[in-house]
């Protein structure tokens, strides 16, 4: 099964964020159902090492923390946008993550990102241009919790289902 860590988006922030998706839909697009950060990325693990990670996951002691989120980015090369997305900035975010890593550095080590963001649309088409995609938006909200999920993936895009949920301590 293919299992990520991630935090969710609040509602009221999703629903922005659909707005913004609205308005700026074109043709070659595939915009993003789901709206979490990935904190890690593990790719293909067995049923031992889901396990392993919950099991270290429910020691990591992080008090709650805010995420700012702020401004449109773009994954690919050259002209070629494969990715748009939300930026995503918090320092406690970059430590927490860090955290998570030095807790678990035996499984896929090579999926270890430090680029947390929220997929607004994955690219297909050619035609899309980074300037079609200058827009304000900014939000803040206060990290509670964070979850395992899998990935399940289908014709229709990826389907997620929670696999565990950690809370976070006061603040």
């Amino acid at each position: 099964m293919r299992v990520f860590i991630a935090i969710s988006v609040p509602e009221e922030i999703k629903d922005k964020i659909r707005g913004a998706q609205r308005r700026f839909y074109k043709k070659g697009m595939s915009a993003s159902r789901e709206f979490h950060i990935t904190l890690r990325f593990f790719g293909e693990v067995n049923q031992i090492q889901v396990n392993n990670i919950i099991e270290k996951l429910k020691y990591i002691n992080f008090k709650k923390f805010e995420i700012l989120v702020d401004g449109v980015g773009f994954f690919g090369s050259g002209s070629r946008i494969r990715v748009i997305f939300l930026n995503v900035y918090s320092k406690e975010l970059l430590d927490f993550i860090s955290t998570v890593n030095k807790n678990i550095p035996d499984i896929n080590p090579q999926h270890i990102k430090d680029m947390p963001h929220i997929t607004l649309f994955r690219v297909k088409g050619k035609d899309i241009r980074k300037e079609d995609f200058v827009f304000d938006f900014k939000e803040e909200f206060l990290v509670k919790e964070f979850y395992l999920i899998e990935s399940i993936p289908t014709k229709e895009g990826h389907i997620y289902r929670t696999l565990e949920r950690f809370h976070l301590g006061g603040q």
